[in-house]
């Protein structure tokens, strides 16, 4: 723990004030991690200072097919690709301020194995830490008026979400070995384990 520290505290940041806007397809939402129930086709995220080694992550899914076609007239199962892009502003190390846009198109697909086993690992179990990790700091509020600390366990903070997080990437792990590809997008399987079994423990001493 000290020296991961340490590390973090060497890391030279490379940007300031920066902030990262997702804007995806109609026919995909991106979930509010402050409201996970709330679906939005934009959102922004204010990151403050970045470093080569600053991860950012959103979660996003796939609309109703029956919804977006009466509504909007769109046919996802027509769609070979659909659009991300993401809008940064920064002010870099010489104080000038910038915006950068980097879109991309994704094929598309409707075998889920093939899309969860092509998939960056790494970048999915760090978004069920800190997903859960900010579940559980949105379960607890402060009232500063009565001076007593209320908890409003929602279904996203409970043990059962958590394992259920960690049962999907069991599961996705097992689908990556059965493909004789485990090795390749380098995911630190002990690390998650270890990272996983932690955070499970707050979980449930913090109902």
């Amino acid at each position: 723990m000290r020296d991961e520290f340490a590390s973090i505290l060497e890391q030279k940041i490379i940007a300031t004030n920066v902030e990262a806007t997702l804007i995806v397809h109609r026919g995909l939402y991106i979930r509010n991690p402050d409201n996970l129930d709330e679906k939005l086709e934009k959102i922004k995220r204010d990151i403050g200072n970045v470093t080569k080694q600053t991860e950012v992550t959103f979660e996003f899914g796939v609309r109703n097919k029956e919804e977006l076609k009466e509504k909007y007239n769109i046919d996802l199962d027509q769609l070979e690709q659909l659009p991300f892009q993401v809008q940064v502003t920064y002010t870099a190390a010489d104080g000038s301020k910038a915006l950068r846009v980097l879109t991309q198109l994704k094929q598309t697909t409707e075998d889920r194995e093939k899309a969860e086993v092509n998939a960056i690992r790494s970048i999915i179990a760090e978004n069920h830490i800190r997903s859960t990790a900010n579940d559980m700091m949105a379960a607890i509020s402060d009232d500063e008026e009565e001076g007593e600390r209320t908890h409003m366990r929602s279904k996203w903070s409970t043990p059962t979400v958590q394992k259920q997080r960690v049962a999907y990437m069991s599961n996705l792990n097992e689908k990556v070995r059965s493909r004789g590809n485990y090795e390749l997008d380098q995911f630190n399987e002990r690390r998650w384990n270890t990272a996983s079994s932690e955070l499970q423990s707050h979980v449930i001493t913090s109902r």
